[in-house]
């Protein structure tokens, strides 16, 4: 029996304010123009994927060429990437008028610009299977189940317990 744990953790915002570059027409010049203003990004989570990871995971391999093992997984702290274009001056500013908005109110700014976290969740991985020795050839037969929840796995496990044969844990 091989027992596994891995775990990674990280935590990974943006230390900075960064520069956009935008190109848009002026219609009152009739040209094309480029701006470069700064995107206000400092302290907001990068949507590079879950910063956390756990894994716990078993396997055995029977010395009569067959096995089983199963793995359980939780990925959390996942966000939603940002809009830079709404964390410029530009956000603030009547196209119409070129001036920024007058009567903000930052409660309503703040939640428009928060960053979503997307919730946690766990995948389950179950593995199993049997070989041969067949005229000096092995062959193998294996099964993988993969479930996104707890709540899966429970159901797999009471749709399988229905099927005559197979022996209950």
């Amino acid at each position: 029996l091989k027992a596994t744990a891995v775990a990674a953790f990280g935590e990974h915002i943006y230390t900075n304010t960064a520069l956009s570059h935008s190109l848009y027409y002026d219609d009152t010049s009739r040209t094309e123009k480029k701006e470069t203003i700064p995107t206000h990004i400092k302290n907001y989570h990068v949507a590079s994927g879950p910063q956390q990871a756990y894994s716990l995971g078993l396997n055995y391999r029977n010395p009569k060429y067959w096995w089983i093992g199963g793995t359980v997984n939780r990925l959390s702290n996942a966000y939603v990437d940002i809009s830079t274009a709404s964390r410029t001056s530009n956000f603030f500013t009547d196209i119409k008028t070129g001036f920024p908005y007058e009567n903000i109110d930052t409660d309503v700014t703040k939640k428009l610009l928060a960053q979503e976290k997307l919730a946690a969740f766990y995948l389950v991985n179950l593995v199993g299977g049997k070989s041969w020795l067949i005229k000096g050839t092995y062959i193998s037969v294996s099964v993988k189940v993969n479930m996104e929840s707890p709540e899966a796995v429970i159901e797999k496990y009471i749709e399988v317990s229905k099927v005559e044969g197979v022996i209950s844990l």
